[in-house]
C-alpha cells in the first residue's frame, strides 16, 4: 500500500508531525512549535481553544502590509479588461460574420425574387400568347368546319331502324315541292346513337330551299314522310344545322340560358364570326359571342 503522504514544516521544510505542530490559517501549512517560537505550554493552550488562530510570522507580515495584494489587484484588473476586450473581439468578428452571412443571404433571396417575377411575367406572356393563338386556331377551325357542313342539316325525331335513309330525303323534298335524287345526296347516315339523321347534300342551294320551306311552318311530322314503318306517325320531326364543334357548344350555353330563364329565346348566327343574337329576360335584345355568353351565364349563377 502507498505510504501517508508526509507533511513538511512551513518555516523549515523538514517533516512534521501533527502533534508537535500548530497550522497556519493563512496559508494552511503546518509549522514545528520551535519553528513558530511557541513553547510546549503555549501550544497546548492554543490548542485547547478552538477558536484560537495561529499566523505563521511570514503571514502575519502579510496581513500587517497590506500592500503585496494591493498590488494584485491592479493586475487582476488588467487580466479582466484583456478578457473582456479578447471576448469582445471575439464578438465583433462573430457579429461581422453573421452581417456578412446575412447580407449575402439577402442578396440570394433578392436575386430569386427578381427571377421569380421575371419567370412569371413570362409565363404570362406565354399564357397570353397561346390563348390568343388557340382563339385564333378556334376561329379558324370553325370556319373550315361551317364551310364544311354548309350543304348539311340533320333531321331529328324519325324512327330509329329506317333502313332507306336516301328514300327520306327524298320523301321529305317531296312535302316540300322540292325535287331531290339520289344524285343530289353526297351522303346520309344516322348519328348520335340513331337520335338523328345526318344529311349531306351536293349543292348548298338545295339545303337552303328544304330549310326554308320548314321553317315557314315548323310543324313537320313523321306521317309527312313515311307510311306505315311503325312508330308515333305523328311525333315532331326537326331539321337543324349542322353545327361546328364551336357553334354546337355556344348552342348549348344559350339552352342553359333559356332553361335557367336568362333569356327566353336565342337564335345562332352561324358565320365566319360564330355569335348568337339573344332576347333577355327583360325584353332586351343583344348579340354575343361566346366569351360574353358564357360570362352572362357565370354572372346569373353567381346572384343567384
Amino acid at each position: 500500500m502507498p505510504g501517508a503522504a508526509k507533511i513538511v514544516c512551513g518555516v523549515c521544510s523538514e517533516n512534521v508531525g501533527k502533534s508537535g505542530s500548530i497550522k497556519c490559517i493563512i496559508c494552511s501549512h503546518w509549522v514545528h512549535a520551535s519553528c513558530a517560537q511557541l513553547s510546549d505550554k503555549e501550544l497546548l493552550a492554543m490548542k485547547a481553544i478552538k477558536v484560537a488562530a495561529f499566523v505563521v510570522s511570514s503571514c502575519g507580515d502579510k496581513l500587517a502590509n497590506p500592500g503585496s495584494i494591493a498590488d494584485d489587484i491592479p493586475q487582476l484588473n488588467m487580466k479582466f479588461d484583456n478578457f473582456i476586450t479578447t471576448n469582445q473581439a471575439e464578438q465583433n468578428a462573430i457579429k461581422s460574420a453573421l452581417d456578412n452571412i446575412k447580407a449575402e443571404m439577402v442578396s440570394c433571396l433578392n436575386g430569386m425574387k427578381e427571377d421569380i417575377v421575371s419567370c412569371n411575367n413570362r409565363i404570362d406572356d406565354v399564357d397570353s400568347r397561346t390563348s390568343l393563338k388557340m382563339k385564333s386556331l378556334e376561329a379558324e377551325n370553325n370556319i373550315l368546319h361551317r364551310r364544311l357542313n354548309r350543304a348539311d342539316f340533320i333531321i331529328g325525331g324519325l324512327p330509329e331502324h329506317l333502313n332507306d335513309l336516301i328514300a327520306v330525303v327524298v320523301a321529305l323534298g317531296e312535302f316540300f315541292n322540292i325535287p331531290i335524287t339520289a344524285n343530289d345526296i353526297h351522303h346520309v347516315c344516322y348519328m348520335h346513337n340513331r337520335k338523328a339523321v345526318l344529311v349531306k347534300f351536293n349543292c348548298v342551294l338545295i339545303r337552303d330551299k328544304v330549310m326554308k320551306e320548314y321553317f315557314r311552318t315548323r310543324s313537320l311530322k313523321v306521317s309527312d314522310i313515311l307510311k306505315g314503318d311503325g312508330g308515333d306517325i305523328n311525333a315532331r320531326i326537326y331539321l337543324n344545322d349542322h353545327y361546328s364543334p364551336a357553334a354546337a357548344k355556344l348552342y348549348t350555353i344559350c339552352k342553359n340560358m333559356v332553361r335557367k330563364r336568362i333569356v327566353t329565346k336565342f337564335k345562332i348566327l352561324n358565320a365566319d364570326k360564330l355569335r348568337a343574337k339573344l332576347l333577355l329576360s327583360d325584353g332586351k335584345e343583344v348579340i354575343y359571342d361566346t366569351e360574353r355568353c358564357i360570362l352572362l351565364l357565370h354572372d346569373a349563377a353567381s346572384l343567384n
